[in-house]
C-alpha cells in the first residue's frame, strides 16, 4: 500500500486508447460530488428516519459537537481503509493507493491496476454496507441504543455519496464481464479478450 497527498496518479505504463479500453463516461470530481451530494443526503435522512423509528435512538441526547468531530475525524480512514480490503491483496498490494486531494477535499482508496467490474463495484458499496447498514443491524437485533453508532451510520452514509454514485455509474455502462482500470481520476473498462 503507497500513501499520497495530491491527485490519484497517471499510471504511466497504462495507454487506454492504444489498448482499446473505454472511457467510463463520470463527471470531474468537482461535478460529482455535487451530483452525489443528493444521493448521500437522501441515504442519511433514510438512515435516520430508520433509526429513529426503530428506537434505536433517543432523539432528544444526541452526541456532543466534540464527540461528532471525533467520531468524523475516525470515520474517514476507517471508510477508506474498508475499501483497501476489498482490493486485491487486502490492501498488500503496491496497487493499493490511498490518499488525500486537498484541491478536491477528496480522500481516496484506488486499486491502480486492473480489477474486475463487479469487484470495483464490491469495492465502492463496502464502506456503505459495513459501517452504514450494519451498525443499525447490530443495534436493533442486540436491542441496544446507540448514538455513536447511529451517528456514524447516518454520517457514514453522507460520506459515500461519491462511491454510491460510482458504482450506479459501472452498473449502468460496464457489462457485468468487464475488467476495469483508472488513469488519474478517469476509469475506463474493457471486455477481457
Amino acid at each position: 500500500m503507497r500513501f499520497r497527498f495530491g491527485s490519484p496518479p497517471e499510471t504511466v505504463n497504462f495507454d487506454p486508447d492504444r489498448l482499446e479500453w473505454h472511457p467510463l463516461k463520470e463527471p470531474s470530481p468537482w461535478l460529482a460530488q455535487f451530483l452525489a451530494l443528493p444521493i448521500g443526503i437522501a441515504f442519511a435522512t433514510g438512515l435516520g428516519i430508520v433509526w429513529i423509528a426503530l428506537g434505536t435512538v433517543d432523539v432528544l441526547s444526541p452526541p456532543s459537537g466534540a464527540a461528532a468531530i471525533l467520531i468524523i475525524v475516525l470515520l474517514i480512514p476507517v471508510h477508506e481503509l474498508l475499501h483497501v480490503l476489498i482490493h486485491p491483496g487486502s490492501g498488500r498490494s503496491r496497487s493499493t493507493i490511498v490518499g488525500f486531494w486537498a484541491s478536491r477535499l477528496l480522500f481516496y482508496a484506488r486499486y491502480d491496476d486492473v480489477i474486475r467490474r463487479n469487484r470495483f463495484i464490491v469495492v465502492l458499496v463496502f464502506p456503505f454496507a459495513a459501517l452504514s447498514t450494519l451498525p443499525l443491524c447490530v443495534s436493533l437485533l442486540a436491542g441496544m441504543e446507540s448514538w455513536v453508532l447511529a451517528f456514524s451510520s447516518i454520517f457514514n452514509g453522507l460520506l459515500s455519496c461519491v462511491d454510491l454514485l460510482g458504482a450506479l455509474l459501472l452498473v449502468v455502462q460496464v457489462p457485468k464481464t468487464a475488467m476495469t482500470r483508472n488513469k488519474g481520476y478517469k476509469t475506463y473498462w474493457k471486455l477481457e479478450s
